[in-house]
């Protein structure tokens, strides 16, 4: 009878062992997909905000209106939230500089200041991406006639 019991035993155990495994390595494959869709997502949030913040500043540098600095606003809100710290802090502190000057309590922001801006901001959004620095970047004004 006690070799029947053990049997028994054995085979249940056995059987919820087999049923566990492929359910715990399900559950920790689904962990991990989830994972690396969240950051899939989040990298292609950040695409288009870096991609939509580039597209805003140079708006405001050949335009210079109240429409596209509502953009450059709402481009740097989006930074805000999907960006890497860095280029995020460096908008911030442009985007600050910039409301300053317009609002002459501080001078407007030199040529020199810009491209510096301009260079860290693109400098955080490349080495968020994985690329390479740039030694310097400026976002050049066109204005057709």
């Amino acid at each position: 009878m006690n070799e029947t019991i053990y049997i028994a035993l054995i085979s249940a155990g056995s059987a919820l062992l087999g049923a566990l495994i492929p359910t715990i390595i399900s559950y920790l494959n689904n962990k991990e997909q989830n994972k690396f869709e969240l950051k899939r997502d989040l990298l292609n949030n950040q695409k288009t905000a870096y991609k939509e913040l580039m597209i805003a500043l140079q708006n405001v540098i050949s335009y210079q209106g109240n429409e596209q600095f509502r953009e450059l606003q709402n481009a740097s809100i989006i930074l805000s939230i999907y960006g890497d710290n860095f280029s995020s802090n460096a908008m911030n502190d442009y985007y600050t500089q910039l409301v300053s000057a317009s609002l002459e309590k501080r001078p407007h922001l030199t040529s020199d200041e810009h491209k510096s801006f301009q260079t860290e901001i693109i400098n955080g959004i490349r080495t968020n991406l994985g690329l390479q620095k740039f030694d310097s970047f400026e976002i050049i004004g066109f204005r057709p006639n």
